[in-house]
């Protein structure tokens, strides 16, 4: 009878819903074509801030908060762990550099970007992959336009 009984609390688990997120309301009215691996949601989210329901508000804060606290006790490790960054382009590539060398980070870098990730609304998973992909996609470019210049110069100088 137990076995049934824990059974049932087990399925009824499993088919519950997860608890709908802060912002996913306005995150369906205001950013349905952000992407969430690119940040694309956190920036959308900042310039709808005064339509922003309570709650979500209060997210965000927290999650802009915590950017700064990141940024703050985080730049020791990412300048000694990062590989410099194109300008302009920096801040999804330092984060996900972070976020994938959590274990080689200070105690107080780790801690503000586990939490910063707490708050976020991307999908740091995604947004790690996406940049590796393109960090391939421009290190073939690279590759192929230094063959092409091999073969247009003239042999012997």
């Amino acid at each position: 009878m137990l076995s049934r009984l824990a059974a049932f609390l087990l399925l009824a688990a499993i088919a519950r819903p997860a608890a709908a997120g802060p912002c996913d309301a306005e995150i369906a009215a205001h950013c349905p074509a952000a992407s969430a691996a690119d940040q694309g949601v956190n920036r959308c989210l900042e310039q709808h801030a005064s339509e922003l329901s309570e709650s979500c508000g209060t997210a965000l804060k927290h999650l802009l908060d915590a950017k700064k606290q990141t940024v703050a006790l985080c730049k020791p490790d990412a300048l000694k762990l990062c590989t410099p960054i194109e300008p302009g382009k920096g801040k999804g590539e330092v984060d996900a550099c972070l976020w994938t060398n959590r274990p080689k980070l200070t105690d107080s870098c780790r801690q503000a970007i586990e939490q910063m990730h707490a708050w976020s609304f991307t999908d740091r998973e995604k947004r790690i992959k996406t940049l590796e992909r393109q960090k391939a996609k421009a290190k073939a470019k690279a590759k192929a336009k230094t063959k092409a210049k091999a073969k247009a110069e003239p042999a012997g100088g």
